[in-house]
């Protein structure tokens, strides 16, 4: 499983992973994400289904449109289980409460592996979503 993630992190621009592995706000589409290479048994483990609210709270499809709900994966889940499965040190996200600059400071502990080489390629990223 950790060779697979590491080869599907490395498919990543710099630029690219920061907006995927980074973000902890979007909730991400199964497919999208199994299209940038990450496992689709590892991925359809993390989909969840989040109900619509009211105002502010209501979500909305790719084409702006109010949905029910969304199934989907949590980005912040995301980045905190890959971060484990490739046992990144996310020991410093503790420090912090924002769900983005948590997800950006697991994303940041990734990105410290030595095995991680992002692409110069940005063709690579969701490839197939």
């Amino acid at each position: 499983m950790r060779e697979q993630l590491i080869k599907a992190v490395n498919r990543f621009s710099e630029k690219d992973f920061w907006e995927v592995v980074g973000d902890g706000h979007t909730i991400w589409s199964p497919e999208y994400l199994i299209g940038c290479g990450f496992p689709e048994d590892w991925i359809k483990g993390m989909v969840f289904r989040e109900e619509s609210g009211d105002g502010k709270y209501g979500l909305m499809n790719n084409r702006g449109e109010p949905v029910d709900y969304i199934d989907g994966v949590y980005a912040g889940s995301f980045t905190r289980s890959l971060a484990e499965e490739l046992g990144a040190d996310i020991s410093e996200a503790q420090k912090y409460i924002g769900r983005g600059k948590v997800a950006g400071v697991m994303a940041d502990a990734i990105a410290k592996l030595p095995e991680i080489e992002f692409s110069e390629d940005q063709s690579n990223y969701g490839e197939g979503a």
